[in-house]
Formats: C-alpha cells, sequence, structure tokens
C-alpha cells in the first residue's frame, strides 16, 4: 500500500459540520506495511489535547495500521480491545505510533505508543478482529 495523504470524505457535510478527526484535531498520517501515524493538536486554543482526542487518533492509527494486513478474502471487522495506559497528560501536540505485532487470520495485535515534546506519554495494544468472506 502506497503512502498515500489520508482520503477527504467524498462529501463534505453542510454548514459547520467536519469529519470527528478534524474537529478533534486529529491528522493522519502515513500507513503501510503494518504501520500507522497520527498527529494530535489541541483544538480551540487548548495547548494540549484531550485524553479523549488521543485515545480517538490510537483507534483510527491501529484500523490503519491493521488494514495495511488485510487482504482478499479477509475483510476489516472492528476493533476487539483496547488498551490505552496514560503515564501522564499531554502537555502540547502529540504524536501516535501503531505497529502490527503479530496477527492470525481472524485477528492483528497492535502495539502503539503516544508521545510529545516531553517523551513517552502513553502505550499499549489493541486487538483487531478480521474475518474472511467465503463466495457464495
Amino acid at each position: 500500500m502506497a503512502d498515500d495523504p489520508p482520503s477527504e470524505a467524498a462529501e463534505t457535510p453542510p454548514g459547520n459540520a467536519r469529519r470527528l478527526d478534524t474537529a478533534m484535531g486529529i491528522v493522519p498520517g502515513g500507513a503501510k506495511d503494518g504501520r500507522a501515524t497520527s498527529e494530535v493538536r489541541g483544538i480551540a486554543g487548548e495547548a494540549a489535547p484531550s485524553t479523549f482526542a488521543l485515545t480517538t487518533a490510537v483507534d483510527i492509527a491501529l484500523v490503519r495500521a491493521a488494514a495495511t494486513t488485510v487482504e482478499p478474502p479477509q475483510q476489516m471487522n472492528g476493533t476487539a480491545e483496547l488498551n490505552v495506559t496514560y503515564l501522564r497528560a499531554a502537555t502540547g501536540p502529540a504524536q501516535v505510533a501503531c505497529t502490527v505485532v503479530g496477527q492470525t487470520s481472524t485477528m492483528r495485535l497492535v502495539e502503539f505508543t503516544v508521545a510529545d515534546a516531553g517523551g513517552e506519554l502513553a502505550r499499549g495494544r489493541s486487538t483487531y478482529a478480521v474475518r474472511t468472506v467465503r463466495p457464495r
């Protein structure tokens, strides 16, 4: 899979409605070979992102990392488990780095770290479910 910039939604919502990731200050990075990154910025004048924004960014990045390892007849199914251990609060923009560290025909095991200018602030792992679609 190419290291392409994130794709935009096919249709922009009317009015002031925005995509969740944009509204939360999440900027997806590259995704390739079982790895994905993103940046999380503070929003609405906040100096640092909230833990809710960080956790959302982790989930988005881990799905993108897992997706780079899924090939037909497999299909993405959903985040089965997500465990984030926060070591401290973010003090500024943060970077999320996810890596698929194990896989079977039905799951992907993803480990991740979250860091800001002060160093690592969270780490964890997730299990992402994959299903195999059989021809009818």
